[in-house]
C-alpha cells in the first residue's frame, strides 16, 4: 500500500486495540495505531517497587470466543489460586462469579510473569510489516463523503475501516459538520497500589465489592517472590480523595478480611481517564452503517466506522467464525 494508505485505522493501545490490529495482521491486512504518549490505556503500566507493573484492576472472563482467541495467540492467562468473590458492606462473601460450563476459566492478567499487555505488544513487534505504532492522541478527527478519506489531526489518510474504542476522546466530524457525542464528562479514574510482604493468606484473588458507600470498586492482589501487590480501584465519588484518606480506608478493608494490620512498604496513587466523548452507535449511524466489531475482519468492507467493546463482548461475536484465526 501507498504511505497514509492502510486497510484499518485503529485507535488506542489497550488490548482492545491492539488485537484487532493482530487479527488484521493474521488476515495480511494493515493497521495504523494511535496510541498516544500513554501505552496500554486501563491497561498501562506504572513504575514502582517491583518494576512496570499494571496500574489497576484486571480480570479476564470467560467466553467461548475469548477461550478461542486466547488459545489462538498462545496466551495462557494464570488459573486464579481462590474463586473471585463479591463481598458486601459488611465484607461478607455473597457469591463468586466466573463460572461456566466447563468449569471457571478466570485469567490472571497481572500476574509477574503474565502481564496481558506486555505479551500483547511483543506479539505486535512480530509483525511490523503489517502494523505501525503512531503514538500521537488524536484530538480531531474527520470522515468525508469520500469514503476511503479520513483526517486525523489534519494529516489525510486513506483507509476502509476505523476502528474506535467505546470512550475514546476526541472530536468527530463528518463533511466539516461537528458529530456530538452521546455523552461528555470530565471524571476522574483513579486506582491506589500498595505493596506488603507476602503472607500465606495474600492469595492471588479478585475482589468486587457491592457496597455503593464503598470507597473501592474492586481490589486484586497479585503475588512476586516475597511481595504482595494489592492494586485497588477507587469509586468514582471517592475518586478525589487524600492518599491519606485512601491509606486510612485500605487499612480498614485489609483488617477486615485478614484480621490485621497491614504494614505498607510502598504506596502510589494513579489518575487516569480525566475526560471522555462517548459515542454511540447512534451517532455513528448518522454518517456510516454500523458495523459488528467482528465484520472487518471477515468481509472486504468500505465506509465502516467500529465501535471497539470489552473484551469479552468483543471476543464472544468471533465464537463461530474459527477461519480468522490463522497460526502464528
Amino acid at each position: 500500500m501507498k504511505k497514509n494508505e492502510f486497510d484499518s485505522i485503529i485507535v488506542g493501545s489497550s488490548p482492545v486495540s491492539l488485537i484487532y490490529a493482530l487479527l488484521n495482521a493474521f488476515n495480511n491486512k494493515s493497521s495504523l495505531l494511535f496510541t498516544g504518549e500513554k501505552y496500554g490505556g486501563a491497561w498501562g503500566l506504572e513504575n514502582n517497587l517491583l518494576g512496570y507493573r499494571p496500574f489497576s484492576t484486571h480480570i479476564l472472563m470467560h467466553s467461548q470466543g475469548l477461550s478461542n482467541l486466547l488459545d489462538h495467540i498462545k496466551y495462557k492467562p494464570k488459573d486464579w489460586e481462590s474463586l473471585p468473590k463479591i463481598l458486601n458492606e459488611k465484607f461478607e462473601s455473597v457469591s463468586y462469579f466466573g463460572a461456566s460450563k466447563s468449569g471457571i476459566f478466570l485469567g490472571n492478567p497481572s500476574s509477574e510473569k503474565n502481564i496481558f499487555i506486555n505479551y500483547l505488544t511483543q506479539l505486535v513487534e512480530k509483525f511490523k510489516d503489517n502494523i505501525q505504532i503512531k503514538k500521537e492522541s488524536i484530538s480531531t478527527l474527520k470522515m468525508f463523503s469520500k469514503k476511503d478519506l479520513i483526517t486525523i489531526n489534519n494529516n489525510n489518510y486513506n483507509c476502509l475501516s476505523l476502528i474506535s474504542p467505546s470512550g475514546s476522546n476526541y472530536n468527530l466530524f463528518f463533511d466539516n459538520i461537528e458529530i456530538k457525542p452521546e455523552l461528555s464528562k470530565t471524571f476522574l479514574n483513579t486506582s491506589v497500589q500498595f505493596i506488603l510482604e507476602r503472607k500465606k493468606y495474600h492469595l492471588e484473588t479478585f475482589i468486587r465489592f457491592n457496597s455503593l458507600k464503598s470507597k473501592f470498586r474492586e481490589l486484586q492482589i497479585s503475588n512476586s517472590n516475597n511481595y504482595s501487590e494489592f492494586t485497588l480501584k477507587v469509586a468514582r465519588n471517592f475518586s478525589k480523595s487524600s492518599m491519606k484518606d485512601l491509606i486510612n480506608a485500605f487499612n480498614n478493608y485489609y483488617f477486615n478480611i485478614f484480621n490485621t494490620i497491614p504494614e505498607i512498604l510502598y504506596q502510589n496513587k494513579i489518575i487516569y481517564y480525566n475526560r471522555r466523548n462517548l459515542y454511540s452507535p447512534k451517532d455513528i449511524s448518522k454518517i456510516c452503517k454500523f458495523y459488528d466489531p467482528s465484520f472487518n475482519l471477515s468481509q472486504e468492507i468500505n465506509n465502516a466506522m467500529i465501535d471497539a467493546q470489552d473484551l469479552s463482548k468483543v471476543f464472544q461475536n468471533y465464537k463461530n467464525k474459527d477461519t480468522l484465526f490463522l497460526n502464528i
